[in-house]
């Protein structure tokens, strides 16, 4: 178990210019730091050793038993590796863009003919729309017509129940009109026959009728 030291940075930074600088003096920032700048990638290509190595595989002659190592460690065959695989991969892109083109293709001529067949069905209802109106017209204008006669021919009944009152008042006018006894008598007494002569007059009128 380590035991903690109490403000360890304060007195590292105090004291630091003190210690030791021998080669393996350093602390274990200084390291990582150290590390980090000498730190360097490796290259196969740079190795001189690894190119001689590499020479000497390729002047061999090949034998079953260094088929396996030449076929694992040949940058030819490595390449003709990466090449098949990268043919792989850009065929089977081929035939992934190929795919999609011919989806957006479909998708396109099905987006086509919807666009299409709403088109035709708008216009059929724009006629049908127009037939409509045409129809509706005709039968305002046939309405129209039908009040405009019906009018005229209410004209014509009245026009007829005048001539009718009319003829009902002259023939009544042209009839002989039949007296009664008291009718006589009433009309004597309205034409101021004197009583005397009143009862002469309406024995008269009697005997003649």
């Amino acid at each position: 178990m380590r035991t903690p030291i109490k403000h360890y940075d304060k007195l590292f930074e105090i004291y630091g210019t003190d210690r030791a600088i021998g080669k393996h003096a350093e602390n274990a920032k200084e390291k990582v730091k150290k590390w980090g700048k000498h730190k360097e990638t490796i290259n196969l290509n740079d190795d001189a050793s690894f190119l001689k190595m590499e020479e000497e595989c390729n002047d061999e002659p090949i034998t079953p038993h260094a088929t396996n190592f030449t076929m694992g460690h040949s940058p030819k065959i490595g390449l003709s590796n990466q090449l098949t695989g990268s043919q792989g991969t850009s065929s089977r892109g081929i035939k992934r863009k190929t795919t999609m083109s011919d989806k957006l293709e479909s998708e396109m001529e099905r987006m086509s003919q919807g666009i299409q067949a709403l088109t035709n069905m708008m216009k059929d209802g724009n006629l049908f729309y127009e037939r409509s109106i045409n129809i509706a017209e005709k039968q305002v204008l046939t309405a129209e017509e039908q009040v405009q006669v019906a009018k005229e021919q209410v004209q014509i009944a009245k026009q007829q129940v005048r001539i009718v009152e009319r003829g009902l008042v002259i023939l009544e006018q042209s009839r002989p009109r039949i007296y009664s006894e008291n009718d006589v008598w009433t009309e004597l007494e309205n034409l101021g026959v004197m009583p005397d002569l009143r009862m002469r007059c309406y024995r008269f009128f009697m005997q003649r009728r």
